[in-house]
């Protein structure tokens, strides 16, 4: 269970560097009551993360940049670009501007909004602007990300047991654009989730799975070169033996309470 308040704290100092609006909070609720129960926390940080990035750090549903004119020339049947609009299932005239991108992330073209409509159950071919209330951008943001409703990837293609790959996962919504980028703002999100969520487990040489994952993900943060690739082994004990030394704490090996307060 994520502790709210500590959660907001988290993230007030990072990604959003001191500064949370009530309109930010109320975003990031959204997305919280949205996502399904018992979801890993680091699928849970990719998802903010995601939407911290397409929404420019408003964490609030957008509509795509542009005007009526502009959508019809990208989107429409009688555009600059038939072929994209046949895409995209934009079949009636008016279609590139009446289905333009909406959301955490763009939603965009009949075809989708039909999709989305269909899957959860709302009429986002009748009324396509419901796309920008929170609570069905959300949901349109989770069930999109672990179905692969976006380019094909889903969300289980790059988190599994052991493994998170928050640089690749950015082919779940548009290819590699800005992927490193994410990625730091996913583990900034996974930072505050573990803040918020109590002490983590005592680990040391031999453990493995996701909580070690993390914790390599927080000493490449702060600069250790090594894999994260869940596995404490002889790398991983050595990086955390520097980092102890580096941060005045026993230099033992044991990830415990005040070395993951260091790390966090």
């Amino acid at each position: 269970m994520i502790d709210r308040a500590d959660f907001f704290a988290a993230v007030r100092k990072s990604p959003f560097s001191g500064r949370l609006s009530v309109k930010q909070v109320e975003g990031m609720e959204a997305i919280l009551n949205a996502a399904p129960a018992g979801v890993p926390s680091a699928e849970l940080a990719y998802v903010l993360a995601t939407a911290f990035l397409e929404t420019d750090r408003t964490m609030q549903p957008i509509k795509e940049y542009g005007g009526y004119h502009y959508f019809m020339r990208m989107y429409d049947k009688t555009g600059d670009r038939p072929h994209v609009a046949e895409d995209l299932g934009n079949t009636e005239i008016g279609d590139g501007a009446l289905f333009a991108g909406r959301g955490y992330v763009q939603l965009t073209g009949r075809r989708n909004y039909e999709h989305a409509g269909d899957k959860l159950g709302v009429d986002l071919v009748g009324n396509p602007d419901y796309a920008m209330i929170p609570e069905t951008a959300a949901a349109i943001l989770w069930t999109g990300m672990i179905e692969g409703w976006f380019t094909g990837k889903k969300l289980s293609d790059y988190f599994t047991v052991g493994r998170s790959d928050f640089v690749n996962a950015r082919r779940i919504i548009n290819g590699t654009d800005r992927a490193d980028l994410i990625a730091s703002y996913a583990r900034s999100f996974l930072a505050a989730i573990v803040t918020a969520s109590g002490e983590r487990p005592v680990l040391r040489k031999g453990a493995s799975g996701s909580d070690v994952v993390f914790l390599q993900e927080r000493l490449v943060s702060h600069g250790h070169q090594i894999s994260t690739d869940g596995d404490f082994g002889p790398q991983t004990d050595s990086a955390v033996r520097n980092f102890q030394r580096l941060n005045n704490l026993t230099a033992d090996g044991v990830v415990g309470t005040y070395t993951w307060r260091a790390l966090l």
